[in-house]
């Protein structure tokens, strides 16, 4: 799979997107890759032919290359990004660049995917 810079820059953190599967509580029961279908939304991810592996992903598991070879592993985070599932927020305002419960479906939010390539 190819995966698109600026997110495979090692420079960057990359963002993957899940979805979250709700029981009838509306308790998380699971939460996987995020593909609605071609054309419908979906996250993407795979292995740096540009950038090599670095250091801090050398003991999780990222596979080789398609055609051989190490490189960076892509995504490093992931959140719920499924518009069906995902956050809803509106800008603040007042505080430029933070969000709140509102009115917008479908981007992920969490403070420590805000700041995603």
């Amino acid at each position: 799979m190819h995966v698109d810079f600026p997110a495979s820059s090692p420079h960057a953190l990359a963002c993957g997107g899940t979805t979250v599967q709700l029981d009838a509580a509306n308790t998380p029961v699971s939460e996987t890759v995020w593909n609605d279908g071609a054309g419908r939304g979906a996250t993407g991810g795979g292995v740096s032919d540009t950038f090599p592996l670095p250091p801090w992903q050398g003991s999780v598991g990222v596979p080789n290359r398609a055609g051989g070879g190490t490189g960076r592993g892509v995504p490093d985070v992931a959140g719920d990004a499924d518009p069906a599932t995902g956050y809803r927020h509106r800008p603040v305002p007042s505080r430029p660049r933070t969000t709140q419960p509102g009115d917008e479906p479908g981007d992920v939010l969490q403070p420590s995917l805000a700041h995603c390539a």
